[in-house]
């Protein structure tokens, strides 16, 4: 999981590829509380897969905490052991949502329309807006019992542009996914695919999030945990939700998303203070 465009940092996208290894460039925001010129200027504007994210913490004092912090993300959780609180409850607007999908170094992310009604999440007494939903690939940022899925989608909620909380679903291959054919369909009718890593297009696409992906059934089971974002700054103080099931992509889906995407899995987290299930 990474910072949303709305976090007033201008964004700037360039991947390359040296000795097969991605690299993200862009301006990456600091964590919150340090968000003063000198110390973006200090930060770097690129982080790669490499070594899973193990060297972030060395490339700038404002990401100390993928280093040395407690309540990292992802982490592996403990198979067939679900919560029994921070039960989260979602509710849609009407009709489908407004926005556009893009590429942001590493996979396609889709954006809400300035102003558009969107999905919230509502747990321990607060309620938190839709920010993006993008994806990770080739596997799972989490791991399940030991076990890694074939990718992950992520979708980010907040208040303003501070991401609080994400909701995680595994991917893998199986039936065909009404959530990702609706983005197909839409693509397809436009004779577009999704924009492939290093381009700048940005294309218009809406969604009816009632449509199964974020529906109660499919929270009926889930982990919960307190973790962080899993990208530079690795900022804490992100609750996160992992459904107790597996989205499918079909043979033809699947591909289509690997198409627009490189390794983008940071490498799974110690377990120490993010109280699992708690």
């Amino acid at each position: 999981m990474y910072i949303p465009k709305a976090l007033g940092l201008a964004v700037t996208l360039l991947v390359t590829l040296s000795n097969a290894c991605p690299i993200v460039e862009r301006v990456i925001a600091t964590e919150e509380g340090d968000s003063s010129i000198e110390a973006r200027q200090s930060c770097p504007t690129k982080y790669d897969y490499s070594q899973g994210g193990r060297d972030w913490h060395t490339k700038c004092a404002a990401w100390a905490k993928c280093g040395n912090g407690k309540q990292q993300s992802p982490i592996d959780l403990p198979a067939n052991s679900y919560a029994k609180t921070h039960t989260p409850a979602f509710a849609f607007p009407g009709g489908a949502v407004r926005g556009e999908i893009f590429n942001r170094g590493f996979g396609p992310e889709w954006h809400p329309a300035a102003g558009a009604a969107v999905p919230t999440i509502r747990f321990d007494n607060e309620t938190y807006n839709l920010l993006q939903w993008h994806t990770h690939t080739p596997e799972s940022e989490h791991a399940f019992g030991g076990n890694k899925r074939r990718g992950e989608v992520h979708f980010v909620f907040g208040t303003g542009s501070t991401p609080k909380a994400v909701a995680g679903i595994g991917l893998d291959y199986g039936a065909a996914s009404t959530f990702f054919a609706a983005v197909f369909q839409q693509l397809d009718s436009q004779r577009r695919d999704l924009p492939p890593v290093g381009s700048t297009a940005r294309y218009p696409i809406s969604i009816d999030f009632s449509q199964g992906i974020l529906g109660p059934n499919h929270f009926r089971t889930f982990w919960t945990y307190e973790g962080s974002l899993t990208t530079p700054t690795c900022g804490e103080g992100v609750r996160w939700f992992l459904g107790g099931w597996t989205h499918m992509l079909s043979g033809d889906q699947f591909p289509r998303l690997n198409r627009a995407s490189i390794d983008s899995v940071r490498a799974l987290q110690p377990v120490l203070d993010q109280h699992i299930n708690l």
